[in-house]
């Protein structure tokens, strides 16, 4: 999270250097097939999904209901007190609206070399482009259901649901799409396991003596303390533990 080759495809792909980087997780997926090629391990299969990881409703349209809950939202997120690991879900995952102008992205960096048979990332490609009439078609329909929540599944009869492009990846490869885009994962039908780390990175819009950022900061370094990680430079600053001059 503080390799500076990331955070420089990242700074190029946003238009900004002042960035803060996620903390969430690292995936380990199993196989299913044993060294025969037997299906033998079919319950650590994992489901086939497509998601947004924000509210498209809220993120997209100017009706007065989804400015309000997007202003709840947000103040939710200068509540968070970081005591649950869900808080950091939280943050990547309210980036304000459209209009805000931001570039906001994802990234996922395998750590294995990932072949189609052992199931992984895909998205439809360029549907940034079309979130927002998806939205309102479907604002009567779905948002209601949905109105608080900023992890959206698509659901099974919607076309999108068949659209999605696999992305095969070798070790150490890093994949960065626009946060806009349906993605998700394909379910693992090999003897190989499947090593993936998430992370993006954001705005540093962070002010380091509020209430949140004191309760994050020590969070993550009671973390980093604990693994024995020693940050560089770069690091504290992405890690917001240090201010960007």
């Amino acid at each position: 999270r503080q390799n500076p080759n990331i955070y420089k495809i990242f700074w190029t792909l946003m238009g900004r250097t002042h960035l803060m980087v996620s903390h969430d997780r690292l995936g380990m997926f199993r196989p299913t097939r044993d060294q025969e090629g037997h299906e033998t391990y079919k319950n650590f299969s994992t489901s086939y999904s497509l998601h947004w990881d924000l509210n498209p409703w809220r993120h997209t349209l100017k009706d007065d209901i989804f400015v309000k809950g997007t202003r709840d939202a947000q103040k939710s997120v200068d509540d968070l007190t970081y005591s649950l690991p869900g808080d950091f879900f939280a943050e990547n995952n309210e980036i304000g609206t459209e209009e805000d102008g931001h570039v906001n992205t994802q990234g996922l960096l395998n750590l294995a070399d990932n072949l189609e048979e052992d199931g992984g990332f895909h998205l439809v490609v360029g549907f940034h482009k079309h979130l927002q009439k998806w939205a309102e078609s479907t604002k009567r329909l779905l948002s209601p259901h949905f109105m608080d929540k900023n992890f959206i599944p698509v659901h099974g009869h919607d076309r999108l649901y068949k659209q999605p492009q696999r992305v095969t990846m070798r070790a150490g490869s890093l994949v960065v799409w626009d946060q806009r885009v349906a993605h998700g994962s394909k379910p693992n039908r090999s003897q190989r396991p499947r090593y993936a780390q998430f992370i993006k990175m954001f705005p540093a819009n962070l002010k380091l003596a509020s209430p949140r950022a004191m309760h994050r900061g020590q969070l993550i370094r009671d973390k980093v303390d604990a693994a024995g990680v020693k940050l560089t430079s770069l690091g504290r600053k992405l890690f917001a533990l240090e201010e960007w001059k």
